[in-house]
C-alpha cells in the first residue's frame, strides 16, 4: 500500500498522487490458458508470474515498487487502513482463489488452523455464504473462529471432537 509516484502513458485507472496497492503479484502474460480463464497467479508463459518479492525485488519491505503490469495495481481509498490492507493483496489473495472456485453458498468448508491465512479464509468463506469448521489443535482459538464467521469448532488433537465430525464437510 502505497502512493503512486509515476504511470505509464497506457495507464488509465492510476494517477500520480493517488494512494493504491499491489499485492505479491505484479505481472502475466495475459494470453496463456491459465491468464484466458482469469487464474493470472498460475501464469506458465515465459517466466510465468511476476512477483513483487522474488527476483530481487524486496515486496512490502521496499520504498518504492515498479511493476510492469498496472492492471495489478489497484487504487484504494484513502479510509482504508494500510495494515489492515496490506494483507488482504497478498495471503488475502492465497485464501480467497480456491474459495472462489471450488466453493458456493451452503458448501461445508474446512479451515485448518487459525494465523493469518486461517483467519482470512474463515472470514471470507463464511461471507461467502459457507459453513465453516474451524479446526485447530485447542479450544484456544475456539471463540475467535467463531467470532470470525466459523459456526463450528473442532479441536483437532481431541479424537472423540474428530471422530464426530468425520464426513462433515464438502
Amino acid at each position: 500500500v502505497g502512493e503512486v509516484t509515476a504511470v505509464g502513458s497506457a495507464v488509465t485507472h492510476l494517477k500520480v498522487g493517488q494512494r493504491c496497492g499491489v499485492g505479491w503479484q505484479c505481472g502475466s502474460c495475459h494470453s496463456c490458458e491459465y491468464c484466458l480463464r482469469g487464474d493470472e497467479q498460475l501464469c506458465q508463459a515465459g517466466n510465468g508470474v511476476d512477483c513483487t518479492c522474488a527476483g530481487g525485488n524486496a515486496g512490502a519491505f521496499a520504498d518504492y515498487l515498479r511493476i510492469k503490469d498496472a492492471g495489478f495495481a489497484f487504487a484504494l481509498p484513502d479510509a482504508l487502513d494500510a495494515a489492515a490492507t496490506a494483507p488482504l493483496l497478498c495471503g488475502g489473495q492465497t485464501v480467497w482463489t480456491p474459495l472462489r472456485q471450488q466453493t458456493k453458498a451452503g458448501d461445508r468448508v474446512g479451515v485448518l488452523g487459525l494465523g493469518g491465512l486461517g483467519t482470512m479464509a474463515i472470514t471470507f468463506a463464511s461471507k461467502l455464504g459457507c459453513e465453516v469448521t474451524a479446526l485447530s489443535s485447542s479450544d484456544s482459538k475456539k471463540r475467535a473462529a467463531l467470532d470470525l464467521g466459523a459456526t463450528k469448532f473442532v479441536a483437532h488433537a481431541d479424537e472423540a471432537q474428530m471422530a464426530a465430525a468425520a464426513c462433515s464437510l464438502d
